[in-house]
């Protein structure tokens, strides 16, 4: 009987850790919040840390300093990056969502749950539709509709 001596394969490349760019984007929004707290607390703009925060990924983003961030490739960031604007971000804004309409329906007892049963309703039912008479794609429908219903 005759055998074959193969060597064995070498083991797949790991997968990129997604670790690294959640990190950043907790970071990123913490410190974001925190100098739109700063701005508005020593000034008399009301700043916001959502978009402040947004204008500083940008700009860590688009420093261009031989493709690093913090000293490191930005695609080690990349698939953390893409998990938190995708799942983690999207999941807040659906249980920000779910805790607004609980909270209507908890203050305005028994006899609001017909307008906010009619209301999460109808924004179910119209915004699908406006989405794809918007043109936008369907994920970003369901996205919309699943925060603002």
């Amino acid at each position: 009987s005759s055998s074959s001596s193969s060597s064995p394969s070498p083991p797949p490349p790991p997968s990129p850790s997604i670790l690294p760019g959640i990190a950043l984007s907790a970071i990123t929004a913490g410190a974001g919040f925190g100098i739109a707290t700063l701005v508005s607390s020593y000034t008399s703009i009301a700043l916001s840390g959502i978009p402040t925060s947004i204008v500083l990924g940008m700009a860590i983003n688009n420093n261009n300093n031989n493709n690093t961030i913090f000293g490191y490739s930005k695609p080690t960031f990349q698939p953390g990056i893409t998990y938190s604007t995708k799942t983690i971000l999207q999941c807040g804004i659906v249980a920000v969502a779910a805790k607004l309409s609980f909270f209507e329906l908890v203050t305005t007892g028994a006899a609001g749950f017909p307008v906010v049963l009619a209301s999460v309703g109808a924004g179910m039912m119209y915004l699908p539709m406006a989405g794809k008479l918007a043109g936008l794609p369907l994920e970003m429908t369901l996205l919309l509709t699943a925060g603002t219903s």
